[in-house]
């Protein structure tokens, strides 16, 4: 397992546990989450190559790519987010009597399907709009081509708000 400076050991195996776990298609088990994790936020964080986990006694880095994709075709990432933001309702820690919602963009030249031209920011990237509570806390967001008005992306960003959340909002 590879270390990371962005998590603990405990929010590791918690990030692990919520995370989808394939079932193993040939005769060996396959890597659990919490073997990948680790490199794979190594390459997230860095920019490496996934080529660069490539180490004796380690899964190699398209094992770490392989599971990554197959997180994001689960939407993992999206459910466990939820899960957080449903645990941290039931805390009490959500201010939800104030929230707001922007947009940005992120210059990007990476993604075709995603990128373009915003002639108000006179750069190319990626459209990404937030609904945030009150502390900052990103309930939902959207993300689209560049050249995206904020207007229409208000309602499918807000749209996106996990059903319980939006109950206490409105």
């Amino acid at each position: 397992m590879y270390f990371t400076d962005v998590l603990t050991d405990e929010q590791l195996e918690f990030v692990a546990k919520h995370l989808p776990q394939p079932k193993a298609q040939t005769g060996r088990p396959a890597y659990t989450n919490l073997e990948l994790l680790g490199g794979i936020l190594k390459v997230l964080r860095s920019g490496s190559r996934w080529r660069d986990l490539d180490m004796d006694n380690f899964p190699s880095g398209v094992t770490h790519w392989r599971r990554l994709r197959y997180w994001q075709r689960q939407n993992g990432f999206e459910d466990l987010w939820v899960y957080i933001l449903e645990l941290l309702l039931k805390e009490g820690r959500l201010e939800l009597k104030t929230s707001s919602i922007d947009g940005t963009l992120i210059p990007s030249f990476a993604f075709k399907d995603t990128t373009s031209y915003s002639g108000k920011h006179h750069k190319t990237g990626t459209k990404v709009s937030i609904v945030v509570e009150e502390n900052g806390l990103p309930l939902s967001s959207t993300v689209d081509i560049g050249s995206a008005h904020d207007g229409p992306l208000a309602i499918p960003t807000i749209q996106k708000i996990p059903p319980k959340l939006l109950k206490l909002i409105e």
